[in-house]
């Protein structure tokens, strides 16, 4: 239910979940509306690219009956040559027995389904109540980065990562561990190369908690021996699944981008997006973002409650120790150098382990309770905060004239003589942003009255109420949360006639 409504205007309102509107303010030959009337140019990827990809996989299907041959790529090319279109990803069946754009719509709208069902059952293995279960579910299928890339469709391979730490873990004492096997193999087939990163990694992150709890128990050789050799089997056997894949997009994998060391440590400026998503500007407004060398993908939100909850849940000695692992190895590993190799996507990894640690922390609540002191800390934390962003946002309009000059400076220097024709789009998007950054705008605001109200209901928990009503407050707060800021990414359009595409 909560993913329909997420996706509402897809189901009931026939439009379709692709940034058409990109295609139709400012890609010639097609544009024939104002660049301002764009809701998120950047996902034109989305249309430049992702479509295209699809689009040539359904023609694929239906000359040559299966993934074959891409025409619209140099001379031509085999798909299965492109790791970016996920050539061996299961849901471009989809594409063989479904119109396109039904394939297309219910190709994004089933992985965050699927995410959150993976979630559910990982909650469920540790027997956490409904309401903990469904935050964590929520909190991990919306994150940020599955929004901000679910037109490239590849990080949808990350939906299969709690079905895989299930697995690890539900069957950690087999030699064998075929469910583990499956998972793996799904995900590294459903994603590009880098999702084949992420997947290792969650698998490695699983291991060093596992082996981590054996040696703080009292150290097995032969426990810490058959678990490595099990984790060794499920990586070797996964890979020989997906080798078809891998055999074609290998050779022609390309070297990552040159962002400097250094760079990573400024990455760290982005934590604020944990809390605050909407703090460093949205799509229709200028990506300030860029001033300190990063960009607004690289926002990090999966509600703040449930942020604030896991950081708690972090010095809870009685918290799940592989939840710890994924949460901080990958949180650590954002803000350092190797960001560079991975990006900010591999977050979805931290998503995994805070969604976790929040919702487990919720049902802790009602196991021991927890000093009201701490609750004092945290909000007197937060408060300093937003008297900050109060004094900034007032600083604001007293120098906004001098600030709204400063910045279309920079913004012409910047956009040189061959961009001078979106001059307008780019003073409208210094306006907007003037008026979107400020404490008081009403998206800011609602953001910040939802997680002081989650927080107001996680301290009114009490021990003995599995199923409290404060808990059900707390997950439909957090999916309030989430449906703000992906609105400001998340663009619908009428549907064209598939033969236009």
């Amino acid at each position: 239910v909560l993913c329909v409504c997420f996706f509402s205007p897809a189901v009931f309102n026939n439009k379709v979940i692709a940034p058409m509107d990109c295609l139709e303010c400012y890609f010639r030959p097609f544009a024939d509306a104002p660049i301002e009337e764009t809701h998120n140019h950047f996902v034109s990827d989305g249309v430049s690219q992702y479509l295209p990809y699809k689009w040539a996989i359904k023609k694929s299907f239906q000359e040559d009956g299966y993934v074959g041959w891409d025409p619209l790529t140099f001379n031509g090319r085999p798909i299965a040559n492109n790791t970016m279109a996920s050539p061996g990803d299961p849901w471009n069946l989809m594409y063989a027995i479904l119109p396109f754009w039904t394939a297309w719509d219910w190709g994004i709208i089933s992985q965050f389904f699927i995410a959150g069902c993976g979630m559910i059952l990982l909650m469920r293995f540790y027997k956490m109540p409904i309401w903990a279960v469904l935050l964590a579910a929520v909190s991990f299928s919306l994150y940020s980065q599955y929004v901000l890339w679910m037109y490239h469709k590849w990080l949808g391979a990350m939906i299969w990562s709690p079905f895989l730490v299930w697995a690890l873990l539900k069957y950690r004492n087999r030699l064998l561990n075929f469910p583990a096997i499956i998972f793996l193999a799904l995900l590294w087939r459903t994603g590009s190369l880098q999702s084949c990163t992420f997947g290792f990694l969650i698998v490695a992150f699983v291991w060093l908690a596992e082996l981590w709890e054996n040696i703080s128990s009292g150290f097995s050789v032969k426990f810490g021996a058959r678990l490595s050799l099990s984790y060794l089997i499920v990586g070797i056997a996964a890979a020989l699944l997906t080798l078809d894949v891998f055999v074609d997009t290998f050779p022609l994998l390309g070297g990552c981008k040159d962002m400097g060391f250094f760079w990573g440590f400024s990455n760290i400026l982005t934590a604020v997006t944990l809390l605050f998503p909407t703090s460093l500007g949205i799509p229709e407004t200028l990506d300030i973002a860029k001033a300190f060398d990063f960009s607004l993908f690289d926002i990090k939100f999966g509600g703040g409650v449930v942020f604030i909850l896991a950081l708690i849940a972090c010095f809870n000695g009685r918290a799940p120790r592989v939840a710890k692992v994924l949460f901080i190895a990958s949180f650590v590993a954002a803000c350092t150098p190797l960001v560079t190799y991975i990006y900010s996507r591999s977050t979805i990894i931290m998503a995994l382990g805070m969604s976790w640690l929040a919702a487990w922390q919720l049902y802790d609540f009602t196991q021991v309770r927890f000093n009201s002191a701490y609750w004092c800390r945290i909000v007197y934390a937060l408060v300093a905060v937003l008297v900050l962003w109060l004094v900034a946002s007032c600083a604001i309009i007293g120098f906004k004239e001098e600030l709204y000059q400063i910045l279309i400076d920079m913004m012409r220097a910047a956009s040189g003589v061959d961009r001078q024709g979106r001059l307008a789009w780019q003073e409208l998007r210094v306006e907007r942003f003037l008026s979107q950054i400020l404490i008081w705008n009403w998206r800011n605001l609602l953001l910040i009255i939802c997680l002081l109200l989650g927080l107001y209901c996680c301290s009114n928990i009490r021990p003995g109420r599995r199923n409290s009503p404060w808990m059900a407050a707390v997950v439909l707060l957090t999916y309030v949360e989430l449906v703000l800021f992906s609105s400001t990414w998340i663009t619908y359009s009428r549907k064209p006639e598939s033969g236009l595409l």
